[in-house]
């Protein structure tokens, strides 16, 4: 039995309320970059025309969170006689836990990288690095069951 005090089906309102700023973010103590908006002269000409005298422009501060992007580093090692991988610690543990939350998916790890970096690694790259990074772990201690990367 439905409670006398809901309201009907398809009545309950979604969303943040109206007029409501709809934030919970508290104000960044640091900004990085400033931006003052203004209305171009044809925007400007029209919002007149609509409400003429009765026009208010009020100046509002919104705050905008972004990630920069993300880029990739590029090294060249010319060395002689030795054995290197070309895919680094970083990119490696983040190729690991691409690899761990795609659940197996080394396509769509791929697409994944290029997406965010611009980079393009094939299937097999990837596969070698996950393969490589199993090579190199080696138990901690005689009794742990950490496992290091040597």
């Amino acid at each position: 039995m439905k409670s006398p005090n809901r309201l009907p089906v398809g009545t309950n309102p979604r969303g943040k309320p109206k007029g409501g700023n709809g934030a919970t973010r508290k104000t960044p103590k640091k900004i990085d970059e400033e931006i003052n908006v203004k209305f171009s002269k044809e925007e400007l000409a029209g919002l007149k025309e609509k409400y003429g005298n009765k026009l208010k422009i009020k100046k509002v501060k919104l705050y905008v969170w972004d990630i920069p992007p993300i880029k990739m580093l590029v090294t060249l090692f010319i060395a002689e006689r030795i054995y290197s991988t070309s895919v680094r610690n970083r990119l490696r543990s983040w190729i690991i836990s691409l690899k761990n939350g795609f659940a197996g998916s080394y396509e769509k790890i791929v697409e994944h990288i290029e997406d965010l970096t611009g980079e393009t690694f094939s299937q097999q790259t990837i596969k070698d690095c996950v393969h490589r990074t199993g090579e190199n772990l080696m138990p901690c201690g005689a009794t742990s069951r950490l496992f290091c990367l040597h």
